[in-house]
């Protein structure tokens, strides 16, 4: 008797800890960064069917950025430009309302900011673009070909996996020279023969956004 009473109570701890393991996986979740080879956009998106439908359209996929959560956070508001087909995301429902005023379109929360894990935001006015990174070194790296530091835009649960694979990868050169710069990309070189014929005769001023 004393056995099967034994048995019930590790049965019952073992059922709370799989209960207390599956909430806390369920109070993150993984947001997806992909990348336009041809415009130069980084897209951060929580929608996995998004990003893969991206993808199958020649958007390269890059892994998990962060992990988001679920609720509790601050809301990330999601913008379209349609002139200048790039997107932009900001906590800052003043900020939010001002581009939708000058035509921006409004599309949807993207996720939700919080934790201690901080997002910089940089922002490069020659193309128009903002990148969004847990990375310090990328943020570093693209201020020094002249982005704009614009600091820290938002927060995470965690810091994500840009190994992921998720969904398929293909190499990509990237104009901002991040593959040569950041460590996440270290396995990627110049003039490494995945990235095509750019990539093995690159120069700075084949991409009119990059201080040489």
């Amino acid at each position: 008797m004393k056995i099967k009473k034994e048995l019930l109570i590790l049965l019952f701890l073992i059922m709370i800890g799989v209960g207390t393991v599956h909430a806390q996986a369920s109070t993150s979740v993984p947001l997806y960064r992909m990348y336009n080879s041809n415009s130069g956009e980084h897209f951060y998106t929580e929608n996995l069917y998004e990003a893969t439908s991206l993808h199958s359209v020649g958007w390269n996929y890059e892994g998990i950025e962060s992990y988001e959560p679920v609720t509790g956070g601050a809301p990330v508001y999601r913008l379209y430009n349609p002139n200048a087909g790039v997107h932009f995301y900001t906590t800052n429902a003043y900020e939010k309302q001002s581009l939708v005023n000058r035509g921006w379109r409004y599309e949807l929360i993207a996720f939700v900011s919080g934790g201690n894990i901080p997002i910089y935001r940089a922002y490069n006015a020659h193309n128009s673009q903002h990148n969004y990174t847990t990375s310090a070194g990328e943020q570093n790296n693209l201020t020094r070909l002249g982005w704009s530091n614009e600091g820290i835009a938002f927060y995470a649960n965690a810091y994500g996996n840009p190994n992921d694979n998720t969904i398929s990868r293909q190499p990509v050169w990237h104009s901002n020279f991040l593959y040569q710069n950041d460590p996440r990309w270290a396995n990627v070189s110049v003039g490494d023969s995945t990235l095509g014929q750019r990539a093995a005769h690159v120069n700075c001023h084949d991409f009119k956004w990059i201080w040489c």
